[in-house]
């Protein structure tokens, strides 16, 4: 597998994001969450149940349908996403996605639910810079190192992040 930054757009994604921005809301707002990575009184990543934002299974969906299309291979999602919502002034440190201790061939994506302008944009190790589009998703490998910059607009930006596991080779 030949690796890069690939790009998609999701046909319909206003609607689409809307009602995971809907869904999003309800759950977060009732506490229906688990939170890691506390940095600056947030947390960098949410994870809610899938069946309680059932929107994001066409997200998921299209994100294994975009890898079987580029490379000729099936994945597996699992419960494996999680959502990134930045306030103004928060940003996200370098990592990558590469799970501690564990040799599973992995490639990462982002979905981009909620961008306003100055909302921070990812950057990838190399230097290369995207601005967040909604209804945009970008695929990557997972140990490709990234951060995000900083929210410098007066709403939150918001995104779904995943991890899909490859077949070895």
């Amino acid at each position: 597998m030949k690796w890069k930054i690939y790009h998609s757009r999701l046909a319909n994604s206003g609607a689409l994001n809307e009602e995971i921005i809907r869904q999003f809301s309800a759950c977060y707002g009732a506490g229906q969450f688990d939170g890691s990575h506390w940095f600056g009184g947030h947390y960098e990543n949410i994870y809610i149940e899938e069946s309680c934002i059932p929107a994001v299974t066409v997200v998921l969906e299209h994100a294994v349908k975009y890898v079987h299309d580029l490379f000729g291979v099936d994945t597996k999602i699992g419960r494996n996403f999680w959502f990134n919502l930045a306030k103004t002034g928060q940003a996200t440190g370098e990592h990558d996605h590469v799970p501690n201790g564990m040799n599973i061939n992995y490639c990462s994506g982002v979905y981009y639910l909620k961008t306003p302008v100055g909302c921070g944009s990812i950057v990838f190790e190399g230097g290369q810079e995207i601005a967040p589009q909604a209804g945009e998703l970008l695929l990557f490998p997972s140990n490709m190192k990234h951060h995000v910059k900083i929210n410098s607009s007066l709403q939150d930006r918001l995104s779904l992040a995943f991890n899909l596991e490859l077949p070895d080779g």
